[in-house]
């Protein structure tokens, strides 16, 4: 397997040779020419270094790359502003096949088969195929899939003639080819581990039972996935098993593991009555993930060593998608680490804001959830009002910490605040759009915020709701000043803006939220208050 883009693709002979990538332009200002590039990669976009430079406004400087990796063509997008379409589809890594379309600004390319002896060939099987025949040829998944569909598709079994024998290798490749398109791109650990489990009951019909275990910093196995077509049946797993995979990183197949021997101590094996099982390593850049476990405990022999084979591809693949979320996971957490340091010691310039980001978080996620947002949103908002005062590190300490009224002159400063925010975030790409947020949330529905005075819904929403829960935080916290307001009051106050500075949608949905949690938000506030007091005394 090779990966390109952050995906990962199989690998095959036969389908691009090294040298020669042919498109044709079917709309746009190039259209009806016919472009041949040598070599194994295209940079394609608006900049003068392009091997594909495009005359298009909004075709982004390096919009995307098309390379060849191991006889595959692969298009990359390269975060253009407008995106990177295969016939049709936003992609941001997708392999190509002759005659797909490719759209890159106003442009759309078809792609050319090569006209080599390389060219893209379905492989016909022939009766005549002698037990030892070899083929070599790139198969379409189009293909692949008509044979796996024929009704003269025998069931035979892995002793079967080479005829079935290679349709039975075309369907393995196919359907790891299906699993790992799924999990590949994927970067979010923990939906990465309920797609890779539904994925696997749709390949495997006779696991009754899938458990994914990862191996944790400590050492042990944690079981962090467990589906089961029967719930109520659900026992333990054979740790025996587990551990051979582990420390000997091999797959293990067992068709009837009630009565084979290397299981015979085995007391889950004992206890449920299991009959076929299969386990896979987890195991990437020569590091062991964890394990990926199968059983069922009605049937013997339901599962096939070509199975095992399929498994242990596929979890390749996985540890792979895996290994790349975890590490994505640490430097998202390292880097928003870093983030809360500087926030952190943003708030000790001024003791009368310390812990303002994380409440105003804590506000901004509660009125988010009672809007109904959803999870993927809810985590962009409560990322952007943890650091949508970010800006004000760029700020003079004697205008963040000045007692009294600030001057006119001043108060232009601190305007300047969201902005700054935007400027020192924007180089981190994967926060770009959180930085709307950012820069609008101190627009006021009523157009009378700043930076650009918007009005009512062209604010964007996480805007409108930062905005609500800063306001709120101010109000109720000690500040320089002023002094702080009751819940109560403060919520009236908000209340009589809504429509006016706030959203009044927004208003309503806090209002829900502190009445749901009040309790322990005021319990909380006066514990930061006596020890805001504590420290100030101190």
């Amino acid at each position: 397997m090779v990966a390109a883009g952050g995906a990962s693709y199989p690998s095959a002979t036969g389908l691009w040779s090294m040298g020669v990538i042919r498109l044709r332009c079917v709309e746009g200002k190039l259209i009806g020419q016919i472009l041949e590039f040598d070599g194994d990669q295209v940079l394609v976009g608006r900049g003068p270094d392009c091997d594909l430079s495009l005359d298009d406004d909004i075709c982004s400087r390096r919009h995307a790359r098309l390379e060849v990796r191991d006889g595959i063509l692969v298009a990359n997008d390269l975060q253009s502003t407008n995106g990177l379409y295969v016939n049709w589809r936003r992609v941001a890594s997708q392999v190509l096949h002759p005659g797909d379309r490719v759209s890159l600004g106003r442009h759309v390319f078809e792609v050319i088969e090569t006209g080599s002896a390389t060219d893209t060939r379905s492989v016909e099987l022939e009766t005549e195929l002698s037990a030892d025949a070899i083929i070599e040829d790139y198969v379409h998944l189009d293909e692949i899939d008509r044979m796996i569909d024929s009704p003269s598709r025998p069931d035979a079994d892995e002793t079967a003639d080479p005829v079935s024998a290679a349709r039975k290798q075309l369907r393995k490749l196919h359907v790891a080819y299906r699993v790992c398109q799924e999990i590949a791109s994927a970067l979010d650990v923990e939906s990465l581990y309920p797609l890779i489990v539904e994925n696997l009951f749709s390949t495997f019909e006779d696991a009754e039972r899938i458990c994914l275990f990862i191996k944790h910093k400590g050492g042990a196995l944690e079981l962090v996935h467990n589906v089961s077509r029967h719930p109520e049946a659900i026992g333990e797993v054979s740790r025996s098993v587990l551990r051979r995979v582990e420390e000997e990183s091999v797959g293990v197949l067992a068709t009837d593991a009630a009565s084979d021997d290397r299981f015979s101590h085995s007391h889950s094996v004992a206890i449920q009555g299991l009959r076929s099982l299969i386990c896979a390593p987890l195991v990437t850049r020569g590091k062991f993930l964890g394990a990926i476990y199968m059983e069922n405990c009605t049937k013997v022999a339901c599962f096939t060593k070509s199975e095992l084979e399929l498994l242990t591809l596929i979890a390749n693949q996985m540890a792979y998608a895996i290994d790349n979320a975890i590490l994505y996971r640490d430097l998202q957490q390292a880097f928003f680490a870093t983030i809360r340091s500087l926030g952190n010691a943003l708030e000790a310039k001024d003791p009368y804001t310390r812990g303002h980001s994380a409440r105003v978080a804590h506000y901004a996620v509660g009125i988010g959830e009672e809007l109904g947002l959803g999870a993927e949103q809810v985590e962009g908002l409560r990322i952007a009002a943890e650091l949508h005062d970010i800006g004000k590190i760029a700020i003079s300490e004697r205008i963040i910490s000045k007692k009294g009224r600030l001057t006119e002159e001043e108060f232009e400063i601190i305007k300047e605040h969201p902005q700054r925010g935007v400027d020192i975030l924007q180089p981190i790409r994967f926060l770009a759009p959180v930085l709307p947020f950012i820069l609008y949330h101190h627009e006021r529905f009523n157009g009378k915020g700043y930076p650009e005075g918007l009005v009512g819904e062209a604010i964007p929403l996480e805007a409108r709701i930062i905005n609500l829960a800063d306001a709120f935080d101010a109000m109720t916290t000690q500040r320089s000043y002023n002094e702080p307001k009751s819940f109560a009051t403060a919520l009236a106050q908000c209340q009589s803006e809504a429509g006016v500075s706030f959203d009044a949608a927004c208003v309503a949905a806090f209002e829900r939220f502190l009445a749901r949690t009040r309790s322990s938000a005021v319990a909380e506030l006066n514990g930061r208050e006596a020890d805001l007091e504590h420290s100030l005394q101190g």
